[in-house]
């Protein structure tokens, strides 16, 4: 149980560490995606831009989220739910397989699907 528990530990500290880092790593202005995590968003990573980062989390400004007012709605978040824009690569149809999981961008998100073929 000993061991277990040292093992949990670590990977705690572990993650703690790599989410400062990525905090760190962002700066004021840098575009990110972060994942949602509310009733009809689990599962997407919605396109926004780092305000600041403090004590594990991250401000951010959503591209495609306003508020009532019309401004693009900001949030603090668990920088563990940030990450970096993925790099583009277009995808060539040749390279699709069954069961291959894709990210399918739809209602300013993108989630995470399966090719079917």
């Amino acid at each position: 149980a000993a061991a277990e528990a040292a093992k949990a530990e670590a990977a705690r500290k572990a993650a703690e560490a790599a989410a400062a880092e990525a905090a760190e790593a962002d700066e004021m202005g840098d575009g990110v995606e972060v994942a949602g995590m509310e009733e009809g968003f689990f599962g997407s990573w919605d396109k926004a831009a780092v305000i600041t980062s403090r004590s594990g989390f991250t401000l951010v400004r959503y591209e495609y989220f306003g508020d009532a007012d019309g401004s693009r709605l900001e949030d603090w978040v668990e920088t563990s739910r940030v990450r970096p824009l993925p790099p583009h690569h277009p995808l060539v149809a040749s390279e699709l397989v069954a069961g291959m999981p894709l990210e399918l961008f739809l209602n300013g998100g993108w989630w995470l699907v399966s090719y079917v073929g």
